[in-house]
């Protein structure tokens, strides 16, 4: 996790606000804005580190404990089921509790864009007048669900996203170079997010899920090979949003190639496979497959029929592509 640390703390962004601390203009309320959730949760613990002890030493024991979770004066709040009132009283019962060990106390609200609107307005006051000592991170994936109340009483500072060099030394010095192709095809489909990278490499499944999705754009000709990409679909409905995540980036990549953006093309380790089957589809026809996708992805919520939208969805491709029953539109 060394490399991690080292990365972030040399970012702009983490000096700009380590400046600001140490020049005591630090603001009491911090909005972080990234779309990975495990580098804004690095970045999150690296700042409270330096807020507990003045110092990012990844030799301390402060950095050791905040890490670890057990520091007396760093308190994380996450609910994977959404942040709730329950979870804010959590803050606004300990806040005027003076600190342990520290001269300042630091909560870190994990997702906190899943907080519901109640909660977000029982943390104002806290956010308003906070003890000089208490410091709150909000850590946002989508800052458009936080309440303008709530933004306006907070630094906001916008992470910016890994580039694929970055996330590939990464997973070389986690995991070793020995496997350089499996490397970058991770880097490749995180879409540049540290911890889906993580994921991809550390989950087989994940990698040949992409295979997969991959394999059925490029070789799914006739109405027969619609039966048989949709029976193994249906025989694995646990990984139905995956599926679904990796047809929508497969398909946003065959649009870049079609447009001639080939340098915005995130699979680079499969774009000459990716060419080929670009080919077989107009950008009309592609957006009409995005558009399919939406839809599906937004009906799951509601315990859709996932064979009938399997179904659905794969004729839609094969209606699509040039070399299936229709012609290209």
């Amino acid at each position: 996790m060394f490399l991690i640390a080292d990365y972030i703390t040399n970012t702009k962004q983490f000096c700009q606000l380590k400046n600001s601390f140490l020049n005591k203009r630090f603001m009491h309320a911090h909005m972080l804005v990234y779309s990975d959730s495990f580098l804004l949760f690095e970045f999150s613990k690296l700042l409270a580190t330096l807020i507990v002890s003045s110092d990012i030493d990844c030799k301390s024991i402060s950095y050791k404990k905040v890490q670890s979770g057990c520091h007396p004066d760093v308190m994380v709040i996450d609910n994977q089921k959404g942040i709730m009132v329950d979870d804010i009283f959590k803050i606004v019962n300990t806040v005027n509790i003076k600190p342990l060990e520290s001269n300042n106390k630091v909560y870190i609200i994990q997702n906190a864009d899943t907080t519901n609107t109640q909660a977000q307005n029982k943390l104002l006051k806290t956010l308003e007048e906070p003890p000089k000592n208490v410091f709150i991170i909000l850590n946002v994936q989508n800052p458009s669900k936080i309440l303008s109340t709530v933004t306006s009483r907070c630094n906001k500072t916008n992470i910016e996203l890994l580039d694929k060099q970055s996330i590939c030394d990464i997973l070389k010095i986690k995991y070793g170079a020995e496997n350089l192709q499996k490397i970058l095809k991770c880097a490749d489909l995180c879409e540049g997010k540290l911890g889906r990278a993580l994921e991809l490499y550390e989950q087989e499944n994940l990698l040949k899920i992409y295979d997969f999705v991959l394999d059925l754009f490029t070789n799914m000709k006739k109405s027969a090979d619609v039966l048989k990409y949709s029976s193994t679909i249906i025989n694995s409905k646990e990984n139905f949003n995956e599926i679904i995540n990796f047809m929508l980036l497969i398909v946003r990549d065959m649009l870049l190639i079609n447009s001639s953006a080939t340098q915005s093309v995130l699979q680079f380790s499969e774009s000459k496979q990716l060419k080929n089957v670009a080919e077989n589809f107009s950008n009309q026809a592609l957006l009409h497959i995005i558009d399919i996708i939406v839809v599906v992805q937004k009906n799951l919520s509601v315990n859709c029929n996932i064979t009938a939208v399997t179904d659905m969805i794969l004729m839609s491709i094969l209606g699509k592509n040039i070399n299936g029953k229709s012609s290209r539109s």
